[in-house]
């Protein structure tokens, strides 16, 4: 018999196994995420026979319109089917189950970043819309530290969670973007000092932003958020390359920032409205960190 309801404590294992199999993350990291951010009533999953087949968890975010509005949305995040179940429509019955749950609720929209290229595809069939784009830009150490030169003088700050919020709503004032709340945040901060990263409030030039770094291993950095204006990007990346050492630097802007680095521009999430939306009228957006 299949069950589809809110997660119990006594799941937990099950729910850890699916996330091992599905994702291939290492203990430490999923032990860290239920340790950090599980929450019963936020995790949905499908049962059969009393086995857990199907899971997902629902992250609080709010969608900000360039007017200055905001809605109550969620993540999805984690969806995940046991590979002994694949195939049988189980994840996709749990995340209608969850959408109705959610919309009853009053939420907005639902958010996901797909995990491959080819599930966006897959999501469109089930009424999700690619509308937040990401820039993306590669650099190799020698080229920050041999091919630039900086103009200004950049620092980095180690900011908390509410301060984070604060640069990076002001970064984003006026856009269509998802925003983020103390509890989110606050994870992101303890997932990016678990790499050997950080939150940072960036002072350069004349000019503040704020970027999300996580280290990768030791020859690869990911930037996931670097929100400052284009004027200052390049002093910036020297001056990180230079705090955080490092063959190879992934760095993630929104697709109308860093217009002058050559980075490529690509779907990254995607979006559903829960309730009567023009969706024409919605423009193309800015997502942020997805905890990927």
């Amino acid at each position: 018999m299949i069950e589809i309801r809110t997660s119990k404590k006594t799941d937990i294992p099950s729910l850890k196994s699916i996330w091992k199999i599905c994702f291939g993350d290492d203990d430490e990291y999923i032990e860290f995420f239920f340790t950090n951010k599980y929450v019963d009533e936020n995790t949905y999953v499908l049962t059969l026979d009393g086995i857990c087949a199907a899971m997902l968890t629902v992250i609080p975010v709010k969608t900000e319109t360039p007017a200055g509005m905001a809605f109550d949305s969620a993540m999805l995040y984690a969806i995940a089917t046991h590979p002994k179940y694949k195939g049988r429509g189980y994840s996709t019955e749990l995340m209608e189950y969850t959408a109705k749950s959610l919309s009853e609720k009053k939420i907005y929209s639902l958010i996901l970043v797909p995990a491959e290229e080819s599930l966006f595809n897959f999501y469109a069939k089930r009424g999700y819309k690619a509308i937040f784009s990401v820039r993306e830009c590669f650099y190799h150490n020698e080229d920050i530290n041999i091919s630039w030169k900086s103009t200004y003088k950049c620092d980095l700050f180690s900011v908390d969670t509410n301060e984070y919020i604060n640069l990076r709503n002001q970064q984003l004032q006026g856009k269509f973007f998802i925003s983020y709340g103390p509890e989110e945040i606050s994870y992101q901060k303890k997932l990016s000092l678990l790499s050997g990263g950080d939150l940072f409030k960036i002072v350069c030039g004349n000019s503040t932003g704020c970027a999300t770094i996580e280290r990768v291993n030791s020859k690869k950095i990911i930037i996931k958020e670097l929100l400052i204006s284009d004027d200052f990007i390049n002093d910036v990346l020297v001056k990180i390359a230079t705090v955080f050492p490092a063959d190879l630097y992934v760095a993630r802007f929104p697709f109308f920032k860093g217009v002058n680095t050559n980075g490529n521009i690509r779907p990254f999430g995607m979006i559903r409205y829960l309730g009567n939306v023009n969706e024409t009228d919605i423009p193309e957006g800015y997502l942020g960190f997805a905890y990927d």
